[in-house]
């Protein structure tokens, strides 16, 4: 995000001599532009991460067999007349939903290109 905030930012100093009435207008559709195209490379990424996770607990649809990969590992143990698991179910849809919650959260925390640039307006010399 950042590296893209910086590209933008020198991107702008090429306008430096050109009237800026044409030029912001312009810019701010390219920013904008950017924006979109941003927000839909984060789409795929978390679409992808989830669909990661849930071909782990469900297995891939894609696949013929649709064999389930282990992907936790389940205790199971007798304790007097009783069956205990570790981690619980509970515990362990807990776990899945904190991931799934976290891969959302990493890209919630990326602001607009248009609200975030900072490019300096050039001081035109007055004659």
């Amino acid at each position: 995000h950042t590296t893209i905030q910086e590209t933008l930012e020198k991107s702008f100093s090429f306008f430096e001599n050109v009237p800026l009435g044409s030029v912001l207008k312009e810019w701010g559709k390219y920013v904008r532009k950017v924006d979109k195209r941003l927000l839909s490379a984060l789409r795929k990424s978390v679409i992808s991460s989830l669909s990661v996770i849930s071909n782990c607990i469900n297995g891939n649809p894609k696949l013929s067999d649709k064999e389930i990969q282990p992907t936790f590992t389940l205790s199971v143990r007798l304790e007097d007349t009783r069956v205990v698991f570790e981690p619980t179910m509970d515990s362990l849809i807990r776990t899945i939903k904190k991931v799934e919650r976290s891969v959302v959260r990493c890209v919630s925390v990326i602001t607009k290109m248009e609200s975030t640039i900072q490019f300096v307006v050039p001081k035109r010399a007055t004659f």
